[in-house]
């Protein structure tokens, strides 16, 4: 122990942490394999439905792949990221209620310009009518934008969600690789 710095030699005993950076890093991936689906985190291209049988937890370390078959870490592992794929299906539902309105909004719109293309020959008489008819189509238009804009606020949510959970995910799976690759439960591909 140096006598001024004290610390130094406990300093230099300490071990290397796994990253705890929520992100990926490089070359790292995650794919947890269920029958025909797959979950993938990074570039899990490798671990596609139907290449490994029966469930797993396939990862990539250090150029290396592997998989993981032991029934308890890989229900941790599916546990790890369920949240992810629990959103993802929630964002994919908004996604859908958001493009029927899209569709709704593109019939409007046709419909106001068939009416705008009638306003262009008609005579003052059938203009005010037509006019009328426009309005309450624009209306209808701008009650529409309002549930579209309310959907992508929920949107936006539920990306803010999808990222931090995306981000738990990945320090468990972490976790789990770690602990796989310490008990030999860890088979390179």
């Amino acid at each position: 122990m140096h006598p001024l710095f004290p610390g130094l030699l406990a300093a230099a005993l300490v071990l290397p942490l796994p990253p705890q950076d929520s992100r990926l890093q490089k070359g790292e991936s995650f794919a947890l394999i269920e029958g025909a689906d797959t979950i993938s985190f990074g570039d899990g291209e490798e671990a596609q439905p139907g290449r490994y049988a029966g469930p797993g937890f396939w990862f990539r370390k250090g150029g290396k792949a592997y998989l993981v078959k032991d029934a308890a870490l890989v229900a941790a592992a599916k546990a790890a990221a369920e949240p992810v794929s629990r959103l993802g299906a929630a964002q994919g539902k908004l996604g859908g209620e958001q493009g029927k309105l899209g569709g709704r909004q593109g019939r409007l719109g046709a419909e106001q310009g068939r009416l705008g293309a009638r306003m262009a020959g008609a005579s003052s008489e059938e203009r005010e009518g037509l006019a009328v008819k426009m309005k309450a189509l624009s209306q209808q238009q701008e009650a529409l934008a309002r549930e579209q804009e309310a959907l992508g606020v929920r949107q936006r949510e539920l990306g803010r969600q999808q990222e931090a959970a995306s981000g738990a995910a990945i320090l468990k799976l972490r976790a789990l690789r770690e602990e796989a690759l310490a008990k030999g439960l860890a088979q390179a591909l």
